[in-house]
């Protein structure tokens, strides 16, 4: 299995864009599994979260919690 780590621009043009190839990859990645450190989660959330992207706040903490459930966490990348 290859190992994926997402991108922050993947995962934020994945909210932006539901029919994009980048919610294809994100859909993926939730189901075959990915890699995610601390730091890597932080910046989902902080960019996520960004006013000027008007991602609804409840969707992007579902998503986060969604990636935290099936990401492999690990300690160094």
């Amino acid at each position: 299995m290859p190992r994926v780590v997402l991108d922050t621009n993947v995962l934020v043009s994945a909210h932006l864009n539901p029919a994009g190839l980048e919610r294809a990859v994100l859909n993926w990645a939730l189901e075959q599994g990915f890699f995610v450190s601390e730091p890597i989660l932080k910046e989902y959330q902080d960019v996520l979260l960004r006013t000027k992207f008007k991602i609804d706040s409840d969707l992007a903490t579902k998503s986060l919690g969604l990636i935290r459930s099936r990401a492999t966490l690990v300690s160094r990348m």
